[in-house]
Order: structure tokens, then C-alpha cells, then sequence
């Protein structure tokens, strides 16, 4: 393997990672009363999937920005589809996650102006409602995320 195809596998893995660590945050929220059968999987796998984009493009100056974003993502996707955490066909979840990008993207550029609004749209974007305390913490936890990928992507500048 290609020094770009570990930085690509890193990626994957960051990705699968905030993708599970995103789950089991929204998970612990079950005990205060949301249903864990709100928790929409696929959303939560988009999101983390145009975090790592978002990240990407913000903190690393890569001469194929782009390229290495759809190969990561084609990847993730891959891995996913295969483990069972997103449903449907890969051609079904590509257009998903495409339409999904655009509006997680735009949310993300604008978190900084009313990180409220922002917090309170990923609840609803990912449980199925707005809830401002899970909007909150979800806030919180995609800047420390984008913290951590500004500081790792640091090399690739």
C-alpha cells in the first residue's frame, strides 16, 4: 500500500469511528426517554461521513482534495453497507449520502453563526425530532470532533 492508500484507510477508520461514537452518544440518551429505534443509523453515518469531508477540505491542503474525499468515502460507504450499519444498495445510499452531504455541509459552515439552530437541526436530522439538550451536547461534540481533525490533519498541510 501507497502512502495515500494508508492516509485513505485512516480516514475510513476515523470515520467509522466517529460513526459509532456518535451512536453511543445518541444511545445514552435512551435512558431519559429516547427510543433507540429513533436513532436513525443511516443519518448518523452520513453525518460522520461529511465531518471527515468537511474536515478534510478545511484542515488539509492536499493537491486531490476532492479525489481522496470520494475514495474515502466510497470506502466507507463500502464498509458500512457490508457490516450491516447502513441499509440499502450501494448505488441507493451513494445518492442518499450525496444529497445528505450537501445539507450536512451547509449546516456546518453556518454552525459557527447560531450553534443552537445547529444543535437543535442534527437532533432532528438525527433522531427524528428537535430536542435543544441533545442539540446541545451534539453541538459540543462536533466541535471537538472537528478539534481533532483540525489537529490530525495537521501534517497534510
Amino acid at each position: 500500500m501507497t502512502e495515500r492508500d494508508d492516509f485513505i484507510a485512516d480516514l475510513v477508520t476515523e470515520t467509522a469511528e466517529l460513526n459509532s461514537a456518535t451512536y453511543e452518544h445518541l444511545r445514552s440518551y435512551a435512558t431519559i426517554g429516547l427510543p433507540l429505534e429513533d436513532i436513525k443509523r443511516n443519518e448518523i453515518a452520513y453525518f460522520a461521513l461529511s465531518v471527515t469531508i468537511y474536515s478534510l477540505a478545511q484542515f488539509a491542503k492536499l493537491p486531490d482534495t476532492a479525489q481522496t474525499a470520494d475514495e474515502s468515502s466510497i470506502e466507507f460507504i463500502r464498509l458500512a453497507i457490508t457490516s450491516g450499519w447502513i441499509e440499502g444498495s450501494f448505488g441507493e445510499v451513494i445518492k442518499s449520502f450525496q444529497q445528505a452531504f450537501l445539507v450536512y455541509h451547509n449546516a456546518l459552515l453556518a454552525m459557527d453563526e447560531d450553534n443552537v439552530q445547529f444543535g437543535v437541526f442534527l437532533s432532528r436530522r438525527l433522531c427524528g425530532k428537535s430536542n435543544h439538550m441533545i442539540g446541545i451536547t451534539l453541538t459540543g461534540f462536533t466541535y471537538a470532533i472537528l478539534k481533532g481533525f483540525s489537529e490530525a490533519l495537521i501534517d497534510y498541510r
